[in-house]
């Protein structure tokens, strides 16, 4: 492999995914909007029923006041895995939501939905909070890319080609203690090692000593 070539296909990536950040940042923004527009237009439909009809913007404004600083806490408090947390624990469910249940599945699909409901409430709407989330998920995973390459140290990606070239030579990880030399600094070695990690080049073993190269790297590096 040519280590040139080596080193522009890691700027490339970085490049990428930089960009992807922006993208996704400025993509997230009319994407927040679902749950004011869905939330908002109902309680707007609803107060019209009951009280008549106001201006659409009242209930769409305070519907974004309320629903982005909850979505944007919930996002970063849960890192992502909302979804899953959900579904790995419902939490409790309602009292007598098991009989309720069973009355109403008889009756179509509509009560089939509220039945579901009353026997696990937050796993039943935890598909819409999901979709709400999608938009400051965005927004969340970008800010927080720009904000972790800014901490990086500096690298010398020469270095960090080299070490992906010995990777790809060998079938099994390297220790890398074996990687640092009296020619090189260890500290510039952990540098190349911790950016290869950050953008997903390679892996590393849980007791931070060996390091192995992605079947993905090998693929996106022709080997």
């Amino acid at each position: 492999m040519n280590p040139e070539s080596i080193v522009n296909k890691l700027r490339a990536r970085s490049r990428r995914r930089r960009i992807l950040a922006i993208v996704g940042i400025f993509a997230g923004l009319p994407c927040c909007l679902f749950a004011p527009l869905l939330l908002g237009s109902l309680f707007w439909f609803s107060h019209g029923q009951l009280f008549g009809f106001i201006h659409w913007n009242y209930f769409f404004l305070g519907a974004t006041v309320v629903c982005l600083p909850l979505l944007f806490s919930l996002e970063i408090r849960t890192k992502g895995g909302y979804l899953d947390g959900v579904m790995s624990d419902p939490g409790p469910e309602l009292p007598g939501g098991a009989d309720v249940a069973r009355r109403l599945m008889v009756f179509g699909m509509l009560p089939t939905v509220a039945a579901g409901a009353a026997v696990e409430p937050r796993r039943s709407v935890a598909g819409v909070v999901e979709l709400f989330l999608f938009g400051p998920r965005l927004i969340v995973n970008g800010i927080r890319h720009l904000r972790q390459t800014r901490k990086l140290p500096p690298t010398n990606l020469k270095l960090a080609a080299k070490i992906v070239t010995l990777l790809c030579e060998r079938e099994s990880g390297i220790p890398i203690e074996l990687l640092k030399s009296r020619k090189v600094e260890p500290a510039e070695v952990d540098n190349a090692i911790f950016w290869l990690v950050f953008y997903g080049w390679i892996g590393i073993s849980k007791d931070w000593q060996k390091i192995f190269i992605y079947s993905e790297s090998r693929a996106a590096l022709g080997v």
